[in-house]
């Protein structure tokens, strides 16, 4: 990726990045994004219950309104024809421990490859069949090829 102050006019640090650095990189931004959009929507509904004020910070001119309105028209063409619950349960749960690294005493996203089991744990066996389990990769997460 280009840094900024390498950048022409009309260029963006994306334009050269690989396809699969691409998509990566589109998947931190979303995540980043969802959580974002939730943490400033919960934010603007304490503000209106505990100050019962119109502030101007949530108006469609205001910072917060306009950011929350931005990630609402970004996420809604994005989850768009999918449950938004289930683009999370099906990646996003997981993903999060490949995507960004996390906390040094939180626990990951491990994988069993005897029970083929993703366990969020920091124990280093699995606790159904005692065998060694391995970090998560993204390969655990992508689609098969059909055959």
């Amino acid at each position: 990726m280009k840094k900024a102050r390498e950048l022409r006019w009309g260029e963006t640090p994306f334009d050269r990045m690989s396809h699969e650095d691409l998509l990566i990189h589109a998947k931190r931004m979303f995540l980043a994004l969802t959580s974002l959009h939730s943490v400033v929507s919960q934010h603007k509904v304490s503000d209106e219950h505990f100050n019962k004020l119109n502030l101007p910070y949530w108006s469609n001119d205001g910072m917060g309104g306009k950011a929350l309105n931005l990630s609402k028209r970004t996420l809604g063409k994005i989850k768009r024809g999918y449950n938004s619950d289930n683009i999370y349960r099906m990646f996003f749960r997981y993903a999060k421990d490949v995507l960004f690294e996390p906390d040094e005493n939180a626990s990951r996203w491990q994988v069993c490859d005897h029970c083929k089991m993703f366990l969020g744990t920091t124990d280093t066996a699995c606790c159904f069949c005692k065998n060694r389990l391995r970090k998560l990769t993204m390969a655990d997460l992508m689609n098969e090829p059909s055959s």
